[in-house]
């Protein structure tokens, strides 16, 4: 699996309330959000197998958060 790095930037206000629902609505984390966006404005698909298993990862322990088991 390719290595993660952690990123940081800043944005607006009020695209961290936009940002918030919109992660919200899609019943992911930010980290899964965030890379689908990007990849989506590179034009990048998601068939990279590492990126899959990454994702998955990532959604379930979201889950396990969100259900208290984290």
């Amino acid at each position: 699996m390719s290595k993660s790095l952690s990123v940081t930037f800043r944005v607006t206000a009020e695209l961290v309330e936009s940002f918030t629902n919109a992660v919200s609505e899609s019943g992911t984390d930010k980290t899964t959000w965030l890379i689908d966006a990007v990849r989506h404005k590179l034009s990048q698909p998601d068939s990279n197998p590492d990126y899959r298993m990454f994702a998955l990862a990532e959604r379930m322990e979201y889950k396990q958060h969100l259900n208290g088991k984290v």
